[in-house]
């Protein structure tokens, strides 16, 4: 990411700290205005901290904690504050200034989505409200600027999955405007992006390896509308054992036994990327 040239103006625009900011820093910087800004704190950077939100935990069901790691250093997670309540299989995205998580079980199905500042510590805020309650959700659909996700399931048990899409616009709040819909209803799903294109894993229709589906669709992140058809996995699996990495060229995920990846930008099946060591479930993967 960088900001878009422009002209030369007679005064210089201070790029002030983020490229989420760029539209009020538009033009072109001399080598040394960009060294002056870059060693007073003010060029932009991309993030530099991971967020960990929630989580199962045994007792009780769900956790409220937030960790984060600052990711250029090895070493143990840091408490960056709590969620508003203890949390569980939710969707997080984030832009470079924001993390977003939303859904999940609280100890029931929840609709409440909250954010948080990654450059500053503290705890979480009310961001909004999705659509509709449901959890198993996906997220993984996010640019600098919005974040989508898909609604999952609203239970009881892992029943009544959706094929909602919702996006909100990460700078703000409020609640979950209506994206589209994925080809078909389901939840337990995964998904990955590149800049452009969200693409999402469909998982199990009902409860965990019940009707596993093995289709893969994809969206234009900065438009609404339907997901279209990218292509299928290789295998039909319960995606609630899976979950993706994605550069902003190739998606690779993996689950139980395998991996596989495709690239973003074309549509396609997946092919395989080679074998894990170890087949673990209900992972995660950034």
């Amino acid at each position: 990411e960088r900001y878009q040239g422009g002209h030369i103006t007679a005064t210089v625009v201070n790029p002030d700290g983020s490229l989420q900011d760029s539209a009020t820093a538009t033009g072109v910087w001399t080598l040394v205005e960009q060294f002056t800004f870059h060693k007073a704190g003010l060029w932009p950077n991309g993030n530099t901290r991971g967020i960990f939100f929630g989580g199962n935990h045994s007792s009780p069901l769900s956790a409220n904690i937030i960790d984060f790691i600052t990711v250029s250093s090895a070493g143990n997670v840091t408490d960056f504050g709590d969620l508003t309540s203890p949390t569980s299989r939710h969707w997080a995205n984030s832009s470079l200034t924001r993390g977003l998580m939303g859904g999940g079980i609280a100890p029931a199905a929840t609709d409440t989505m909250e954010f948080v500042t990654i450059s500053s510590a503290g705890n979480a805020a009310d961001f909004g409200n999705q659509q509709a309650a449901g959890y198993w959700c996906a997220g993984g659909a996010h640019s600098k600027t919005r974040s989508i996700f898909a609604e999952g399931h609203a239970g009881p048990g892992n029943n009544n999955p959706s094929n909602v899409l919702s996006y909100v616009e990460t700078a703000t709040t409020g609640n979950a405007i209506d994206f589209g819909d994925i080809s078909d209803s389901g939840s337990d799903m995964t998904g990955c992006c590149s800049p452009v294109r969200g693409v999402f894993f469909h998982g199990a229709k009902g409860n965990h390896d019940t009707a596993p589906s093995d289709t893969i669709d994809y969206v234009t992140i900065a438009s609404t509308g339907n997901a279209t058809d990218f292509g299928n996995r290789r295998t039909s699996r319960d995606w609630a054992y899976s979950y993706a990495i994605s550069s902003s060229v190739r998606g690779i995920v993996k689950y139980t036994g395998e991996m596989n990846y495709i690239t973003i930008a074309s549509t396609g099946n997946t092919t395989d990327f080679g074998d894990p060591t170890v087949g673990n479930l209900f992972g995660s993967g950034l």
